[in-house]
């Protein structure tokens, strides 16, 4: 099992979400410690919101063995996700170490 899961919020006629998903998928398929899931049901958006506190959808969560790690909403151009990506997990793996 991999040890980050980025989970993409999505709506049948949210416009951010369908511009997200090439790119979350392009920035993922360079890395073998992510799954990418997505979430489209409304009860389930919902629980994942009122876990999160999230404020805003379309929304990109990411969580580290189960633990939040943190959110990104709106579109993301593949550079800033990456980015992004890159500084959480590495943020939450220095956690890890010194924990």
């Amino acid at each position: 099992m991999k040890k980050f899961k980025l989970i993409q919020l999505n709506g049948d006629v949210c416009a951010g979400c369908a511009q997200n998903l090439p790119v979350v998928r392009q920035v993922l398929a360079n890395r073998d410690d992510c799954d990418f899931v997505e979430i489209g049901e409304l009860e389930e958006i919902a629980k994942i919101v009122r876990r999160y506190g999230l404020t805003h959808l379309p929304a990109l969560v990411l969580l580290g063995n189960n633990e939040f790690i943190g959110e990104v909403h709106g579109y993301q151009p593949e550079e800033i996700l990456a980015v992004w990506l890159d500084a959480k997990i590495e943020q939450f793996n220095r956690q890890g170490e010194r924990a």
